[in-house]
């Protein structure tokens, strides 16, 4: 009996020895394993992982945080909007305006190129049409006093095109 005790907690030490920290997944390059392991360390259930483009805003998210270690998340949504070639390339075009306000020759290579995605996309229309993605992450993690406070990211509208 005693063995069999000893046996036990032989087992949960090494169990807990060998269980990833936060700070070890902090130290991980890749967004999407990163948020990975953030999720196995909370234990969370897999069958709720999110989109890689969710990974990457949550991760970009918990890296700008005081403290990333406290981050806990509490939600994520994520829409996705179909848009037609024409509304993907009209917001390029205001993108490519905002970016080249003070020097808008610099913007003519863009808008050409655009316009020869325009023609590809056109040419090649299939099923699959630009789609914009929100999403929106509400969050738990602690302030600079260490008080718990409930925030919310929204994150950059993406578009994707494939």
């Amino acid at each position: 009996m005693r063995l069999l005790w000893v046996s036990l907690i032989m087992v949960a030490i090494a169990a807990v020895a060998h269980a990833e920290t936060l700070e070890e997944c902090a130290a991980i390059p890749d967004d999407a394993q990163r948020v990975a392991c953030y999720d196995r360390v909370a234990r969370r259930d897999p069958s709720k992982t999110v989109s890689p483009e969710a990974a990457k805003c949550e991760a970009a998210l918990v890296q700008r945080l005081v403290s990333p270690a406290s981050y806990k998340r509490v939600d994520i949504s994520e829409t996705r909007t179909a848009m037609t070639i024409e509304q993907y390339v009209d917001m390029r075009l205001l993108e490519i305006r905002d970016r080249n306000l003070a020097t808008p020759d610099l913007a003519i290579p863009e808008r050409a190129a655009l316009r020869e995605e325009e023609a590809r996309m056109k040419a090649s229309a299939g099923p699959e049409t630009p789609t914009i993605v929100e999403i929106r992450i509400t969050f738990d993690s602690q302030n600079r006093m260490g008080a718990l406070i409930r925030g919310t990211e929204i994150c950059p509208p993406q578009v994707l095109t494939k």
